[in-house]
């Protein structure tokens, strides 16, 4: 008995050793994505009392093994089927798509008639969208990846209408924008989501996932209150941008608002109230 007790305690320690160890590497890999680059101090922007995110590309983490257990993409991609932001034959823009995590599935929900653009500031994008198109049997033309676009509007740069960045015209074409994980990495958060506007039809959708702010094994700055959400997308005026609804429950981590496009001109001002006094 007290040796059968032993082993026990043994393979338990075991496992609490090896959980202290993902968890190291985890905050490793966190680190090593938000350490200051040698050119430069880490980024400090503010919006609206909030601490804008740095970009972060570190492949461990976005890769990491658990991430689909944790995460559960194939539940999040049911769950926007169903909030009407993917559907058969659609056209959307997944921006900040990282390494395809998560377009190559928004390629199989919107079809061989659909089509997905990839978008996101690093320029290894495109070949890990194309890999993993041939790995999971997309069709040809389905899913797309293109950087420049990304590049400048998470570079903060506004651009003008009718350009989702550098030059990408798909001025009232797209049927949704999704920003998953994304929107707190925004330099420049409203030109960016008018940006967005002038890509979306009439009532097509923009779709913010982010992490709640119970999900502690995320940094801070990477999770965002729903509420600190919805205040900053409610400087728009309703005929520009609404909120359709926001999605907590399906979700461990994360959850899912969903805005629609109104019919206001995208040209005009947008905002519905001053922002200088929240900047």
């Amino acid at each position: 008995m007290k040796g059968g007790s032993g082993h026990r305690s043994l393979v338990a320690a075991v496992a609490v050793l090896a959980g202290y160890v993902r968890l190291l590497q985890c905050i490793l890999a966190l680190m090593l994505a938000t350490a200051p680059t040698a050119g430069g101090k880490q980024q400090t922007s503010m919006y609206m009392g909030r601490q804008i995110a740095n970009v972060f590309t570190n492949r461990e983490w976005l890769l990491r093994g658990g991430r689909e257990r944790e995460e559960d993409p194939n539940r999040l991609v049911l769950q926007l089927a169903k909030m009407g932001a993917l559907a058969p034959n659609a056209t959307v823009a997944d921006l900040g798509c990282g390494p395809c995590f998560l377009s190559w599935r928004f390629a199989v929900a919107v079809g061989r008639a659909g089509l997905v653009l990839a978008l996101d500031t690093d320029p290894r994008t495109v070949a890990e969208c194309a890999d993993a198109a041939r790995q999971h049997s997309i069709p040809p033309g389905v899913l797309q990846s293109v950087t420049p676009p990304a590049a400048a509007l998470m570079a903060g740069e506004a651009p003008g209408p009718g350009q989702l960045g550098l030059g990408l015209q798909h001025t009232g074409a797209l049927d949704s924008v999704l920003l998953v994980d994304t929107y707190h990495e925004l330099q420049s958060p409203y030109e960016t989501v008018r940006a967005a506007l002038t890509t979306l039809k009439h009532g097509g959708l923009l779709v913010v996932v982010e992490y709640k702010s119970t999900a502690l094994h995320i940094l801070p700055t990477h999770r965002m209150a729903e509420q600190q959400l919805l205040r900053e997308l409610n400087v728009f005026r309703a005929d520009a941008l609404s909120l359709r609804e926001c999605d907590h429950k399906t979700l461990k981590h994360q959850y899912v608002c969903v805005f629609e496009r109104g019919s206001a001109d995208v040209s005009a001002t947008l905002v519905a109230r001053d922002l200088s006094s929240d900047l």
